[in-house]
């Protein structure tokens, strides 16, 4: 009877840990590309980002590489989704260092790659901004522009995310007249 329980343990023990979904990671498909395949093993640190010279480096450098293959063939390859990831990521840990012009090309490129809504969320909080201070700066023009965008991207998140708040809807209602 003891040798059972011990085996049994022992058996829940391996399974569990065999066929938890704690660390699941889906393998990279390769490509012909060796570059975006090392890019994509690179998003993978991405949700652990260690806040160093080194990392912010590293981050920066994949930015220029994405940068420089084309969106073209950043679709093509079988793990694109992840490789929007960077562009996100990039987005949110380089606020400070980039100009809001480059931040918003960044959640641009990476709902390009993957929707998720939370890049269109920011990006309705900065077209709000703008929207602000063309406001108070009477700016017409500009407050039409950045109004859409704030209705188009937060729309966006609403559906994609599933937010039913009144709080949005209100915001989102008070904004469709820009669309």
């Amino acid at each position: 009877m003891k040798n059972f329980l011990v085996v049994l343990f022992l058996n829940i023990f391996l399974f569990s840990n065999l066929f938890s979904q704690d660390n699941f990671e889906i393998p990279i498909t390769p490509s012909k590309d060796q570059q975006l395949d090392n890019a994509v093993g690179f998003s993978r640190t991405l949700n652990s980002f260690k806040k160093d010279a080194t990392s912010y480096a590293k981050l920066k450098a994949y930015i220029n590489l994405l940068d420089s293959k084309g969106m073209k063939k950043l679709k093509s390859h079988p793990s694109y989704s992840r490789l929007g990831d960077i562009y996100m990521y990039g987005a949110i840990y380089l606020e400070r260092e980039y100009k809001e012009d480059k931040i918003i090309e960044l959640y641009k490129k990476a709902l390009e790659l993957r929707a998720e809504p939370n890049s269109n969320y920011s990006l309705a909080l900065i077209y709000k901004n703008r929207y602000d201070n063309a406001v108070k700066k009477k700016d017409a023009v500009k407050e039409v522009e950045y109004g859409k965008m704030v209705y188009e991207y937060l729309n966006k998140y609403i559906v994609l995310s599933g937010n039913k708040s009144a709080k949005y809807k209100k915001i989102l209602n008070y904004f469709s007249s820009y669309k």
